[in-house]
């Protein structure tokens, strides 16, 4: 079986300027499903926290200067069983458009056919009673594949994640 990409739902934070941290760490935090486990303004302070509270995944901003911290970082996470997925974004990259498209596309890839059936008569507007009758489902079904790929595209309900799909196509 091949492993599928997973949303993290639990991220590290590490930016060593920390306004941005705070703001990077605000932003993520309102997002759905995602929980910030820890920030940190260090490589090094990451490391340990790290070992303490393993993450899915840690999102690294810091400044070029900082990149053998940052590598010496991911020789340490990747020697995991469960290494996190390792996210770095350039300082002044505006972040949270860039993870929600990055996120939904990767999702997308995941969802199986019949959720790809259903998503996209979603898209067309049609209503779960409609997509049953054209997929000759039952209602229930049509609405577990409808809170499935919701959860992987981590939104809260068929708009947002209509709105996301779009932002990952676009």
């Amino acid at each position: 079986m091949s492993q599928r990409f997973r949303l993290p739902r639990v991220i590290g934070i590490v930016d060593d300027h920390r306004p941005s941290l705070v703001s990077l760490s605000g932003l993520i935090s309102r997002q759905a499903g995602v929980r910030v486990a820890w920030s940190a303004d260090s490589v090094a302070e990451a490391v340990k926290l790290l070992d303490q509270d393993p993450v899915d995944a840690v999102i690294f901003r810091v400044a070029e200067s900082r990149i053998d911290d940052l590598l010496e970082a991911a020789r340490v996470a990747l020697k995991r069983d469960r290494p996190p997925q390792l996210i770095v974004l350039p300082q002044g990259a505006e972040v949270l458009p860039d993870l929600i498209v990055l996120g939904a596309a990767a999702a997308r890839s995941t969802l199986t056919r019949r959720e790809l059936e259903v998503l996209e008569l979603v898209q067309a507007g049609l209503t779960s009673r409609e997509i049953a009758l054209r997929l000759e489902i039952s209602t229930p079904t049509v609405n577990k594949h409808v809170q499935r790929l919701l959860r992987k595209l981590g939104a809260r309900n068929r708009a947002q994640a209509i709105a996301r799909l779009g932002r990952a196509a676009g």
